[in-house]
């Protein structure tokens, strides 16, 4: 594809930020597969998506840091150089540190981002809950708890097994740090998982288990 710019971006090359192969290789192979040059940056050594031949160049890029800025200062530099037709976050903690620090990177290149509200929606399990329930959309029954007090006050009304769900898999704090949804079967697993979950965030979701098969749309 030859190079040209549009708006002061060269559309032939796009920024992909992230290390979970399963999201980050769909996105390098679609994106080089139609002649566009792809760099990735936040990714591990080692990775498998690192061997694509659809890779053009990892960028050294530092991990992002809650009490530092050198990650920050580094990733403004090379927007400022690269002139990227668009930035895509390919995991939730590079969306979640993206969109933290909209203001200081969207000036120099176009973030594939969500407004404001929706991401708030879509990132806290409650939230999404909530607005399934006000559309009337069917959704397992559900207990949001903060303390083991209340997760013991349950027991015995509450249906096992049982889906227990951080709010949000990731937040400010630790954006590198994933919290899982986990199916626990007995009284002890659950509450053993939801009290790590709590050790971390204020409040998790009990929720009934429905079977079926999950299917997730990304």
């Amino acid at each position: 594809m030859s190079k040209v710019k549009h708006d002061g971006y060269d559309r032939s090359k796009v920024l992909v930020l992230g290390d979970d192969t399963r999201n980050v290789l769909p996105i390098v192979r679609s994106l080089g597969r139609r002649g566009i040059r792809v760099h990735l940056a936040w990714c591990e050594p080692g990775d498998p998506v690192l061997r694509s031949r659809y890779l053009q160049r990892l960028e050294p890029l530092p991990r992002y840091g809650r009490d530092r800025t050198d990650w920050l200062d580094e990733l403004r530099s090379l927007l400022e150089r690269e002139d990227f037709a668009l930035v895509i976050p390919a995991t939730e903690g590079a969306v979640f540190t993206l969109q933290t620090h909209r203001c200081e990177l969207e000036h120099l290149a176009p973030l594939y981002l969500l407004d404001q509200g929706a991401f708030e929606t879509v990132f806290d399990k409650s939230r999404t809950h909530a607005l399934a329930r006000s559309l009337d959309v069917p959704v397992p029954e559900s207990s949001m708890v903060s303390d083991l007090g209340e997760i013991d006050a349950l027991r015995g009304s509450f249906p096992l097994p049982a889906v227990v769900k951080p709010c949000s898999s990731v937040h400010q704090q630790q954006v590198l740090t994933k919290n899982y949804v986990r199916t626990v079967h007995d009284w002890d697993e659950l509450r053993a998982y939801a009290g790590r979950l709590l050790e971390r965030e204020p409040r998790v979701i009990l929720q009934e288990c429905l079977p079926g098969r999950g299917v997730g749309v990304e």
